[in-house]
Formats: structure tokens, sequence, C-alpha cells
């Protein structure tokens, strides 16, 4: 049905809204209902079949292509390197965040907020022997 259909989109949002935009659930909700002359009793039952539902699952497709300029770490003046990818959870909305500065991470120590990634969050590149600028093509799934 289009109804729970556009419920469900309601429901399972991906991403944030722009400042133009409605981010109130509830507000978009009473709308549809609006739109689609539901009566309370059937827009209660149409969510609660929605929420029931399977929640969509996302992923995130990442291109590691190469890098250039790398620091030297190694005695003989160059690197090993390699790329370490994983997604860390959301804290806070991008609005809170914006003020804040940049922080780097790191996998192996974590961050104040919320530690270490488990290992199976991470996926890891081919390590390329002493290089500067090593070339991957490698692509991921997060």
């Amino acid at each position: 049905m289009l109804y729970e259909e556009a419920l469900y989109t309601v429901l399972h949002r991906a991403g944030t809204m722009s400042p133009d935009q409605v981010d109130d659930e509830e507000v978009l909700l009473a709308y549809l209902q609006q739109v689609f002359g539901t009566n309370p009793e059937q827009h209660a039952e149409a969510i609660e079949r929605v929420k029931k539902a399977k929640a969509p699952s996302y992923a995130l497709k990442v291109s590691v292509m190469r890098a250039k300029n790398l620091l030297a770490k190694d005695p003989n003046g160059f690197s090993d390197p390699y790329c370490m990818l994983g997604i860390l959870p959301a804290s806070g909305t991008p609005r809170e965040q914006s003020g804040q500065k940049e922080q780097r991470f790191s996998f192996r120590k974590g961050s104040k907020r919320s530690g270490p990634l488990p290992a199976k969050c991470i996926q890891v590149t081919e390590v390329k022997s002493s290089t500067l600028n090593p070339v991957w093509k490698e692509h991921f799934l997060l």
C-alpha cells in the first residue's frame, strides 16, 4: 500500500535534513495522514504495521585509490603504508558538531566517547612495501 510505503520512508530516513526541510517526524507523519485522508485509527494501525516491518540496511561503497608524499617511517627512508577504514557511530547531530574542531581518530585507541571499533567493523587495504606513494585501487563495502 502506498500509504505504508510513505510512512516507512519517514520512519526509516537516512542522513540529515537541510535547514529548509522539515525534520520533525511527527509533523511529517501528520502531513501524510492528511494527504492520504486516513482517519486516526487507520493511521495508528498503519504505523504499527510499518514499525514491525524489517528496517532497511545501508552500505557505503568506498574506493581507496592512492596516497601521495607520505612521511617516511622506516630507517630506509620509505614506509610500508596501508589504509584502515571503518564507520564511527553517530554522536550528536551535524549541527551540534559543526562548532567542534576536526578530530583525528585512531582505530587502535578509539575515541574518548566510544572506545575502539570492533575488529569486524574495520576494513584494511593491502600493505604496500617501501613506498611513499602507494597505489591500492581497492574497493570496500562498509
